[in-house]
């Protein structure tokens, strides 16, 4: 019996099944409790029940046998399906209509649920290829932009227009990724990997990646993290996007050459609080909840500031994902604002022996810069872990990628498709950088079949959100790293040479 087959066994068994239970319930507590009421309410509930789980067609069947039970069971004379009181006829024709009406109900109600359910399906497929596409012309943009600021040989003139062009793709990437995380995460689809966190970490790393927004106005940022339980169950990449945003926020709502505040403590039954402080512009009573909703700016005398007003909904979203809660609090206009992220900690069993508390303030802007790894020495150039092969149906963005990685001194091999990727050496490849949307297969399915050649590494790209990634099917592919398009050069730098580093000996 194929699957088909045996689903629709089951509904309609399940019409038969609700009337077997319903039979004894009759028999042994009905009739020794209210004698011979009519039992027609009874009846009726599992025709509802039939109806909403296996659909009109085992409903109306349930329709037909508790009929059929009602007349056997209940109306003279008795075990036999014959009714001879009109009444008695009437009462049963009246029940079986109300019966058709809840399934012709219950149906016009499933197919709702059913359209709404695919309407909401092509509302995420559309706007994930929306954001597919836009980040697909913002990638040679942004890589081409990261290296010539990571090349020594930029002349100082060209330097500062390439940031400019940097940040404004990075921005406009970023308003991509604001605007499917809130569709998702509104959903309760957002993409969680829990686990344990060291919350202090999350906002060291979150204050390194948004160093350059308070740096470029000139603000300091006083840090004190005094919370002794700091270890919590999250995932640390979207706590680390709260601490982001609400750091951006307050650097974007303060003055030029102002000051923000990062605190932690602890408070009582094992909660630990996060606390961004600045003396920004402030907010109304009124504003405090208004600020949370999609789209929201509070007004200010300044106007609206950038952004599409979703950062500060997908923070509360993220934190209500963590069972904790993100609020709002300032003395009023001009005078700033606080936001506070409290959170559960783990049991005081579970942190780390002997953590002490952590402070440090700034009397400049900026936070002292960790040590940098210096990078490895350049491989030899007959080295075959040099050879890279870089699939990607954008034809700029793999030959933008090529001329890069040549420089870098690697040898590199262009392919747009599945098909003109294994039509390669693959015996002598050293790494494959691959984009996960192919025009005949996947990324995913370009990594499995290069294994039935090679060992080497295989990098993931993909114009498509971290949420919209397939990560069953990314995990089984074993890439050695995954970044999202529009991709920061120095960061595809580091990962092609720690995937390399780690790499066997290429060939079998």
């Amino acid at each position: 019996m194929d699957r088909t087959t045996r689903r629709i066994v089951v509904r309609y068994a399940f019409a038969a099944v609700s009337v077997a239970l319903t039979l004894p319930l009759k028999l042994l507590v009905i009739d020794d409790t209210l004698g011979t009421v009519p039992p027609y309410m009874l009846f009726l509930f599992p025709v509802i029940l039939t109806a909403w789980c296996a659909g009109v067609g085992p409903g109306v069947l349930s329709v037909a046998l508790n009929a059929a039970a009602c007349a056997y069971v209940h109306h003279e004379p008795t075990r036999t399906l014959r009714i001879e009181d009109p009444r008695e006829a009437l009462l049963l024709a009246i029940f079986m209509a109300e019966g058709l009406l809840v399934c012709w109900l219950m149906g016009r109600l499933h197919r709702a649920r059913v359209r709404a359910e695919e309407a909401k399906t092509a509302q995420e497929t559309f706007l994930a290829m929306v954001g597919h596409e836009l980040r697909v012309p913002l990638n040679p943009i942004l890589i081409e932009a990261s290296a010539r600021l990571d090349d020594p040989a930029t002349p100082p003139s060209l330097r500062p227009p390439f940031e400019r062009i940097r940040r404004a793709a990075e921005l406009e990437a970023r308003l991509i990724d604001d605007l499917l995380d809130a569709v998702r995460l509104g959903r309760g689809r957002g993409s969680f990997r829990f686990q344990e966190v060291d919350a202090h970490e999350a906002v060291r790393q979150a204050l390194e990646a948004c160093r350059a927004d308070w740096e470029a106005r000139r603000q300091a940022v006083s840090v004190e993290l005094e919370a002794t339980a700091h270890r919590v169950r999250g995932d640390g990449g979207r706590l680390q996007q709260v601490v982001w945003n609400l750091v951006r926020n307050a650097s974007k709502f303060s003055p030029e050459g102002g000051t923000i505040e990062v605190r932690s403590r602890d408070e009582p039954c094992g909660t630990m609080v996060i606390e961004v402080t600045d003396r920004g512009v402030g907010l109304d009573h009124g504003d405090r909840d208004a600020i949370f909703a999609p789209f929201a700016q509070a007004e200010t005398t300044a106007g609206r500031f950038e952004g599409l007003g979703l950062g500060l909904a997908i923070c509360r979203l993220i934190v209500d994902a963590h069972g904790g809660r993100l609020d709002v609090s300032s003395p009023g206009r001009g005078r700033g604002a606080t936001f506070s992220l409290r959170l559960h900690t783990l049991d005081a069993a579970a942190a780390e022996p002997g953590s002490e508390a952590e402070a440090e303030t700034e009397a400049g802007p900026g936070l002292d810069a960790p040590d940098r790894t210096p990078d490895p020495e350049p491989r030899p150039v007959g080295d075959p872990r040099r050879l890279v092969l870089v699939v990607d149906d954008d034809e700029t963005t793999a030959q933008l990628l090529s001329e890069l990685l040549g420089l870098d001194g690697y040898e590199v091999i262009v392919a747009h498709t599945v098909s003109g990727a294994m039509a390669a050496p693959l015996g002598r490849i050293g790494c494959v950088i691959t984009d996960l949307d192919l025009p005949d297969g996947s990324g995913a399915d370009l990594a499995r079949r290069f294994r039935g050649h090679n060992d080497a590494p295989v990098i993931a790209l993909s114009g498509y959100d971290p949420g919209g990634f397939d990560h069953e099917a990314c995990d089984d592919a074993g890439f050695a790293a995954r970044l999202v398009k529009p991709v920061d050069y120095p960061a595809l730098q580091a990962a092609l040479r720690e995937a390399i580093d780690r790499a066997a000996p290429v060939g079998r």
